[in-house]
């Protein structure tokens, strides 16, 4: 994996007496993460394309509750998707048309204190959402205004950022 690490030292500055810092970094808890192979698509098959305003999005093998539960919450999801002032569709990342995205959830599985396993999976998901937006325009515009995403962190996580404050101080 690569990017940037930060090393804060602290101590007092003198030009006269500097120091020199080596930094070896051995493994981690993302030491084996990997790209998702570039050739599973995006969406697999075609976009549904059209002037939809809002896209919600959910993954129903993440969602907890019951079966019949789970089912409910889709069902309701649909109901609100199909209001003439959402104007939405609803999509199930649990889907086989999103591989990419199937991949990316068994390797976070794989690796769930590794942030960086997380923001792949992020970063797919978006990936979803930007292929909608492009499917659904009007003229030479996107038509989507909103996104709902339904579910904790657990069925659709954010990107997660490293907390930097302390070097800063």
């Amino acid at each position: 994996s690569q990017g940037d690490l930060y090393v804060r030292v602290v101590g007092s500055y003198n030009i006269s007496t500097p120091f020199s810092l080596q930094v070896t970094v051995f493994g981690g808890v993302c030491n084996d993460i990997a790209a998702v192979p570039s050739n599973l698509a995006v969406i697999n098959g075609t976009v549904p394309s059209g002037t939809r305003t809002t896209l919600l999005l959910t993954h129903s093998g993440r969602l907890p509750g019951t079966p019949e539960e789970i089912a409910t919450a889709l069902a309701d999801l649909q109901t609100l998707a199909t209001r003439t002032d959402v104007n939405g569709v609803v999509i199930d990342l649990a889907g086989a048309q999103y591989q990419r995205v199937a991949w990316a959830n068994q390797q976070a599985d794989q690796f769930p204190a590794c942030p960086g396993a997380k923001n792949i999976l992020a970063t797919e998901i978006k990936a979803v959402i930007d292929a909608y937006r492009a499917a659904n325009t009007a003229g030479a515009a996107t038509t989507l205004q909103y996104i709902v995403l339904a579910g904790g962190a657990s069925v659709i996580p954010f990107h997660q950022v490293q907390d930097v404050a302390g070097l800063a101080s």
